[in-house]
């Protein structure tokens, strides 16, 4: 089944592990663009003129769950910084290698 973005509060889940998260895309943000929340498996993300700046916020906040799931024992300070480093990566990763990204996928079936 395909979802689509609800217009109102765009709505998508997104799994990480075994546990399924509401991604939703928010209109303006309490304090942060992004936030994950594992407790109530939550990911919210601003929305924001740019696709791409949206794209690698949910992947930062993918990352933070990632993290949070695999039982590392990382401080917040490491964690933050990891992420910082990784999603932006990731994301290039992902757009400049749409041929890798199809076989990776294919592999994963």
């Amino acid at each position: 089944m395909r979802h689509v973005w609800n217009r109102e509060r765009r709505r998508r889940p997104m799994r990480i592990g075994v546990h399924r998260y509401a991604v939703s895309i928010i209109a303006r943000p309490d304090d942060d663009p992004a936030e994950i929340d594992t407790i109530r498996n939550t990911v919210e993300v601003i929305e924001v003129a740019v696709p791409s700046v949206r794209a690698v916020l949910l992947i930062h906040e993918a990352l933070h769950g990632l993290l949070d799931d695999s039982g590392l024992d990382v401080s917040e300070t490491m964690e933050e910084r990891i992420v910082r480093a990784l999603a932006p990566r990731i994301a290039a990763f992902l757009k400049d290698n749409p041929a890798a990204v199809r076989e990776l996928l294919r592999m994963l079936r």
